[in-house]
């Protein structure tokens, strides 16, 4: 689930599907899934169910399994793209491309999510240094706003569910070759690759030359 602030202070969200998850230094054959940059964000995962309205940030605290860094990759499907209606925004899965994922961290109870240091590194030079920067503030009271929010539309987070909780960088508009690189202070990193990999002898070729 990928939540977000509208202009207007409102909760916004669009699911994430599990076809558009992939694994940390994954190398990505479709660069049209961040045709709009890719941003730094912190997934969330929700262990156990959450209170069905009136949700709180301890309630999160008690719910919370693991939290990943990871890269959201934006590719609006909008003429207009992210200067669109919000409704439509938000029936594009707010521009949602892919979501790749670092390693899950369990002991995360004593981290401070709103002071935490990122970095983004594009092959050797960081592009990004910031302390804190979610939009929320907390990205754990964004998942607390987010269940609140689907719970006055009838919906909850389930049990297994992560949530994007705002990028930590802004948009980095990636270029063909990089190697993203994002590192979260205290919780690990997540990688990306842009590069092509490294041809392989086909099976013709092979047999050509033979």
């Amino acid at each position: 689930m990928d939540s977000g602030i509208s202009p207007a202070a409102e909760v916004i969200s669009a699911p994430l599907f599990d076809i558009g998850c992939m694994a940390s230094d994954t190398v990505l054959a479709d660069t049209a899934l961040l045709r709009d940059g890719v941003e730094c964000e912190l997934a969330l995962r929700i262990d156990h169910p959450l209170p069905f309205g009136g949700c709180t940030r301890d309630d999160v605290m008690a719910a919370m399994g693991a939290v990943m860094p990871a890269f959201e990759l934006l590719c609006s499907r909008l003429p207009a793209r992210f200067a669109s209606p919000r409704e439509h925004i938000v029936a594009d899965c707010m521009g949602h491309g892919a979501v790749v994922l670092g390693a899950p961290l369990r002991d995360w109870r004593t981290l401070e999510f709103d002071k935490l240091r990122v970095t983004l590194w594009a092959d050797d030079a960081p592009v990004a240094d910031k302390q804190g920067g979610n939009p929320f503030g907390d990205p754990l009271l964004a998942v607390a706003l987010l269940a609140n929010h689907l719970a006055r539309r009838g919906q909850a987070l389930a049990a297994g569910t992560f949530v994007l909780a705002g990028s930590h960088t802004g948009v980095h508009r990636a270029r063909p070759g990089e190697r993203l690189r994002c590192v979260f202070e205290g919780i690990g990193e997540v990688a990306l690759n842009l590069r092509e990999a490294a041809p392989t002898t086909s099976e013709e070729q092979t047999h050509a030359g033979r």
